[in-house]
């Protein structure tokens, strides 16, 4: 099969569906098959390290789906075509693939901005409903589509993501190591890795945790989406307790999340919730939101908590400083959870869903 890719937001340091873009690519051209792999891509290299990727340049703009990419796959002749990124050709001579990763446009438009629920109106909704096949991340996901209209069940297939490898157990000397220009020691610190933005609750986490009996800092690791001058205050009310990092490049953010001593997330929304898969794999103790994505995820193997409730975050935290035991079996729980989440399983079921979309 002869499967073009959408690798646009996929280069090094990807985050989010960028990462998944980059992670999708990684687990078909790692797994034994016949595949030919085109990786479509702005002007910087993808620098996948991967013979069999072909990437080819495309000149970016605000419609090259619509413009220029179904020429493109028409004289490549590719048998399917795979966009991870929302947003598909609406008409197209090639089958398509499209990839939704969440409703929350639909389902929590208030945590939604305004520049976004635009892009979805004009540019998603109508997407999902000419692909072919939509991928989801998560039976919520597919579940929210169907429901409000937006796909029918048979067009619609649940997809299972892999880890990256660098997210797991590391040594004690190879985390003081990545941690010392941080001035962070293994095992000291809580930790949020993520985007900083409404959804993700971040200023809830922050004042949960200020009210926490806990000796140890929080330290929040990613970019900031948007300005939000009440949230840059309260990360700067305690610098000693709240440390702030910004964004950090894929190495460090392996290396935070397998040093950290409890990992913090507590979502309003999500579609998936990749960090704690992350932090599953890390073998590190997490609390999560009790919002049904992240439990699908976890299946157990995480502490739950209501996100709107400061006090119940408060508490979960102080249990996984301190309980030892409750540690050890969500350790153990967490890292048998990440092991089903393989490149090779990533491949099949990304495999099985090109096949139907070619046949429909």
């Amino acid at each position: 099969m002869r499967i073009a890719i959408n690798g646009m937001g996929a280069g090094p340091g990807a985050s989010g569906i960028g990462q998944f873009a980059r992670s999708a690519l990684s687990a078909l051209a790692s797994t034994a098959s016949s595949d030919a792999l085109l990786a479509i891509r702005g002007t910087q290299s993808l620098q996948l390290d991967i013979p069999t990727v072909e990437e080819r340049e495309v000149v970016g703009c605000d419609a090259w789906e619509q413009l220029h990419l179904p020429a493109m796959l028409d004289r490549w002749r590719a048998d399917v075509y795979y966009s991870p990124f929302l947003i598909a050709p609406l008409a197209c001579n090639t089958p398509v693939v499209v990839t939704v990763h969440d409703a929350i446009p639909v389902t929590h438009p208030d945590l939604t901005t305004p520049e976004f629920l635009a892009v979805w109106q004009r540019w998603v909704a109508p997407s999902i409903r000419a692909a072919d096949h939509v991928a989801t991340v998560s039976e919520g996901a597919r579940c929210t589509l169907v429901e409000h209209g937006l796909a029918e069940p048979a067009k619609v297939s649940v997809l299972r993501q892999s880890v990256s490898p660098r997210f797991r157990p590391m040594p004690i000397a190879s985390l003081r190591t990545l941690l010392e220009p941080y001035r962070l020691e293994p095992d000291r610190y809580v930790l949020y890795l993520g985007s900083i933005e409404a959804r993700k609750n971040v200023a809830t986490l922050i004042r949960a945790f200020l009210a926490a009996d806990t000796a140890i800092p929080l330290v929040l690791a990613g970019h900031t989406t948007r300005d939000d001058p009440e949230l840059v205050a309260l990360i700067a009310s305690d610098p000693v307790r709240i440390r702030h990092l910004g964004a950090v490049s894929d190495d460090t953010a392996s290396g935070l999340m397998a040093g950290a001593r409890v990992f913090v997330f507590v979502s309003l929304a999500e579609g998936f919730g990749r960090p704690l898969l992350e932090a599953l794999a890390s073998g590190v103790p997490v609390v999560a939101s009790s919002i049904p994505p992240l439990q699908e995820l976890a299946a157990g193997a995480a502490t739950h908590v209501d996100p709107d409730d400061p006090a119940a975050i408060t508490r979960a935290i102080e249990r996984l400083n301190s309980d030892e035991g409750l540690r050890a079996a969500l350790r153990g729980a967490g890292l048998a959870r990440a092991a089903q989440f393989t490149p090779e399983r990533f491949a099949a079921d990304l495999r099985a869903i090109f096949a139907r979309a070619v046949r429909s």
